[in-house]
């Protein structure tokens, strides 16, 4: 079921700015921006800083590339995180994280990935990154999401070849984290070693989230080195 959202063509200032994300394709630039209610859902409580916004938004960089544009603005949810995949360089068609699990848009209008996509349903997503691979490989780029409070630890939601549209559960090896993924990063140009902040510590993957090895611990003490 789609979700209308508001759309305005101006810049917009004031609010709490929860991503600033650059595609790994082409140069844009994007953000997003997130209304204090909807903070409550990442489990930490009331903010200690209210912006006094209640309005979540999606910004983008003009054409002329001087300043930031409103693309989406919704009060009925939060917006925490976005990503590109190689076909989604434009406000068009990106993968956002919400308070209400992983929405994709379609212009102006949000849908969200049901749980048979592959993706936790519902949950609040904070962490979502996606990686250049490079074309003679033949994939389309890699992006890996999880949901903060996951319903079964222990995996991740992957897409490749699909521009995001397409997941698939990808089982953890190695040292397996028991809480939920807070952010993630991987290679922009070649998409292969990525790092994960979970509730329980730092992890680092060699091959794109398919073994992990814990390097600090929740308190930030180091565990080990990470092997390449």
């Amino acid at each position: 079921m789609g979700e209308r959202v508001g759309s305005t063509g101006g810049p917009k200032r004031g609010g709490r700015y929860t991503s600033v994300v650059v595609s790994p394709w082409r140069y844009s630039v994007s953000a997003t921006i997130c209304g204090d209610s909807f903070m409550e859902y990442l489990g930490r409580g009331k903010p200690v800083q209210l912006t006094g916004k209640e309005d979540s938004r999606t910004l983008t960089l003009d054409k002329h590339r001087k300043q930031m544009h409103t693309y989406h603005f919704s009060s009925l949810d939060g917006f925490y995180n976005l990503s590109f995949s190689k076909m989604m360089n434009h406000p068009q068609n990106w993968r956002i994280a919400t308070a209400h699990g992983l929405k994709h848009n379609y212009g102006h209008n949000l849908y969200g990935f049901p749980s048979y996509k592959k993706i936790e349903w519902m949950r609040p997503i904070t962490a979502i990154h996606g990686s250049r691979i490079p074309q003679e490989k033949g994939q389309n780029g890699v992006t890996l999401t999880r949901a903060l409070d996951p319903e079964e630890p222990g995996r991740i939601s992957r897409s490749m070849k699909s521009f995001g549209r397409t997941w698939h559960w990808v089982d953890i090896k190695g040292d397996v984290p028991k809480g939920g993924l807070i952010a993630t990063t991987g290679e922009l140009q070649e998409g292969e070693k990525w790092w994960f902040v979970y509730t329980d510590g730092l992890y680092f993957s060699p091959d794109r989230g398919e073994t992990m090895s814990k390097v600090l611990s929740e308190a930030g003490a180091p565990l080990r080195k990470p092997s390449s």
